[in-house]
């Protein structure tokens, strides 16, 4: 778990827009340039759940879990290509059975194994993404920033 200062820019109803420096390595992170949290302009902002009550202008600080960082991961990077690698096995598989060109069915089953995985992203990504907030950050007070240093 690492623990994240920033400063809020703008609030609205339950949430806040929290501004951070990149100097916390992210340039040396390799996927600094897709990640929410380390865009390349050197201050990057995140909308958070308000659950402190803070305000325009304050100093907050907010969790990262490096669970929530590795599940993320694993999604963009892994699922996409298991069904790539899946869906080429598959076509090549079926271009035996039918006597088809092998070549060109196992590049058919790859494409369709991407597409399947764009239908995936397009319907979870509202309900996984949104509503159960896995993958973002959350706020915490100050005391609680430093009981979970000390830890």
């Amino acid at each position: 778990m690492r623990i994240e200062q920033g400063i809020v820019t703008e609030d609205s109803p339950g949430m806040v827009l929290v501004e951070f420096s990149e100097d916390r390595g992210c340039s040396s992170c390799a996927s600094a340039k897709l990640c929410p949290f380390c865009a390349t302009s050197g201050r990057n902002s995140i909308w958070i759940d308000n659950t402190i009550g803070a305000q325009k202008g304050d100093a907050v600080n907010f969790i990262i879990e490096e669970k929530n960082v590795v599940m993320a991961s694993a999604f963009i990077y892994l699922l996409p290509t298991m069904l790539l690698i899946g869906g080429s096995a598959l076509g090549h598989i079926a271009a035996s059975a039918l006597e088809l060109n092998k070549d060109l069915s196992a590049g058919i089953g790859g494409i369709t194994g991407l597409f399947i995985f764009v239908v995936i992203i397009k319907t979870t990504s509202t309900g996984l993404f949104n509503k159960r907030r896995i993958f973002q950050p959350v706020l915490v007070s100050d005391d609680d920033s430093q009981k979970l240093s000390q830890q």
